[in-house]
């Protein structure tokens, strides 16, 4: 709801009562906007809190808070606020943000295994400690690129994981997978081609400069496929096959 100015004198039509509550209705909704933009604004806070975190920079930056409180100084003086307004809500802002930012979640649910211990988390990313980086090939995982693993579910022939290959390496893919021990509900069903299959997908992709990934399924298969791997697949199957772990 938009309303005009009221200047004193001014006669104003209906009653007095209906005019001063419409007004102050409209204070009402600008406050619980106001208030919905504050929460919101809290948790981009608490975001920005556990990003820092993550990459170990400091929370509080005072040049960057400095020159984002002159902007809105100026930018208030444009709609008719005083700077030291402007300067006494920043600070309210920037004190709840600093707040939400160093906020630790608290969780007060008792659990058997602690959520911080090495047997609770299944990945995990610890302060002061440097990346894990993976070199496969010309391919890297953990420095910050974007690594596609490219190729069919199975290597049915070798015709089709050349021709796989040409298109997984068109659209920029530096790794070529594809499974040469496919276990089938039905043993009557197709299971895969084997350690041949892992030659055909060795071949595809090295002479086309790609590397290889393929999934190990025993623990008697692992050094066979790792010598025609760069890679090895652990599915969500062996999750809990111990000797192959």
């Amino acid at each position: 709801m938009t309303t005009k100015t009221i200047t004193a004198g001014a006669p104003v039509a209906g009653d007095d009562f209906l005019v001063f509550g419409a007004l102050r209705a409209s204070i009402n909704r600008i406050d619980e906007r106001l208030l919905q933009l504050l929460a919101e604004r809290a948790r981009v806070a608490k975001d920005i809190g556990l990003a820092k975190r993550i990459a170990e920079k400091t929370v509080h930056d005072a040049e960057r808070e400095q020159h984002h409180a002159e902007e809105l100084r100026c930018l208030g003086e444009t709609l008719g606020l005083s700077a030291r307004t402007i300067r006494e809500l920043f600070q309210v802002l920037a004190r709840l943000a600093f707040e939400r930012q160093i906020e630790v979640p608290n969780d007060k649910t008792q659990r058997v295994t602690p959520p911080d211990s090495d047997a609770f988390r299944l990945a995990r990313w610890e302060l002061g400690r440097s990346a894990t980086v993976v070199n496969v090939g010309d391919a890297q995982f953990g420095g910050g690129l974007f690594e596609v693993i490219g190729g069919p579910c199975a290597v049915e022939s070798e015709a089709q994981i050349n021709e796989a290959a040409d298109h997984a390496r068109a659209a920029g893919v530096r790794i070529l997978r594809g499974g040469a021990f496919k276990p089938r509900t039905s043993p009557y069903d197709f299971q895969g081609h084997g350690l041949r299959a892992l030659e055909w997908l060795a071949d595809a992709a090295h002479s086309r400069g790609m590397s290889t990934v393929t999934e190990v399924l025993a623990p008697a298969d692992a050094d066979d496929i790792a010598c025609r791997a760069d890679l090895l697949q652990i599915g969500a199957r062996n999750m809990q096959n111990v000797p192959l772990l």
